[in-house]
């Protein structure tokens, strides 16, 4: 090899040892910057506040909440239940919220930071289930705890309810009015009109108050508009209800009838003095069979005739002989 083919190797050795280096130091900035596996496990990771509530404060301020204000909250819980109804429980606890303060803190900060409390068992493991500071207005808060509480199928099922409305064989018109009310409360999302509700109440309701409805109508309750119906199916619960309580008071005055309580009374104290008697006997036998032994053991033969006298005791209270000398004539 001559001596220019050697010079020539040397470079390319050395722009290939220049090359090398600096791609591994680009390599090592890399990796420096970037995450590995382990970091994953590291206690920053760990100790990160994970609590998904984050409402933001105004600058410089802070606020602090009294037990007695949580402790007030805390009353109404939630376990997120089938049977619960999470849109009476945000009632509920917006209405408590209307009527405290904490040190001029606002209210929407205020119930973001005291609904949990209001939460237990499902329903608290639900919220920290959350992503961490995903949460920071009220807003939010009662759109997230809504959409997973009050399903589409709860609401279909309300909706349900609403749309095959009958008032009960039994059922007194204004509470079947209340019911029907209760429904349409349960499911504001019922996505009816005020008249189409209205129709649905008339239809389902008995022969009898149609009827009513219809006279005061004269003759058509359809050809009133919604305002209308309203005034008449309020007035006729209303009617209804004041007729049902004096039907309840007659009912009352009837079942409390002062000359049957007195005989139920007696009747009572007889059975009850009847009972005492028998006790009362069974008392005495039990005394008598008691002594009877007692005789008998101790004397043994020299009485053989003892258990031919027998002493009784009536119901009536009354003291017997019964003799049965056996072997005489």
């Amino acid at each position: 090899m001559s001596d220019s083919d050697e010079q020539e190797d040397r470079e390319n050795l050395a722009a290939r040892e220049i090359a090398l280096a600096a791609h591994n130091r680009a390599n090592d900035g890399a990796r420096h910057n970037e995450e590995v596996m382990g970091d994953f496990d590291s206690n920053p990771t760990l100790l990160i506040d994970r609590n998904p509530i984050q409402p933001p404060l105004p600058e410089g301020r802070s606020y602090e909440i009294s037990p007695e204000i949580i402790g007030l909250v805390k009353q109404n819980q939630f376990q997120g239940k089938p049977q619960e109804n999470p849109l009476e429980h945000i009632d509920a606890f917006e209405e408590i919220c209307g009527t405290i303060s904490a040190g001029g803190a606002p209210k929407e900060y205020l119930k973001c930071k005291l609904f949990s409390f209001t939460l237990t068992g499902k329903a608290l493991r639900w919220v920290k289930s959350l992503p961490a500071q995903s949460i920071t207005t009220w807003k939010e808060y009662k759109v997230a705890f809504l959409g997973h509480f009050f399903t589409k199928q709860r609401a279909n099922l309300l909706r349900e309810k609403i749309s095959s409305f009958q008032q009960g064989p039994v059922e007194p018109f204004h509470e079947a009015l209340e019911r029907f009310k209760d429904y349409t409360r349960e499911c504001p999302n019922h996505g009816l009109s005020e008249g189409s509700l209205w129709n649905i109440f008339y239809r389902g309701i008995s022969g009898k108050c149609r009827f009513s409805l219809d006279t005061a109508s004269n003759g058509n309750f359809m050809t009133k508009t919604v305002t209308e119906a309203k005034i008449l199916i309020e007035n006729l619960a209303s009617s209804d209800s004041d007729n049902f309580i004096g039907h309840e008071r007659a009912v009352k005055a009837i079942n409390s009838d002062p000359y049957r309580d007195g005989y139920s009374e007696i009747k009572a104290m007889m059975a009850e003095i009847l009972r005492n008697q028998g006790r009362e006997v069974e008392r005495q036998r039990e005394a008598y069979r008691v002594e009877s032994t007692i005789i008998q053991d101790y004397f043994g033969d020299l009485i053989p005739s003892f258990q031919e006298e027998v002493n009784f005791v009536g119901i009536d209270g009354s003291a017997h002989r019964e003799e049965a000398w056996k072997g005489r004539a």
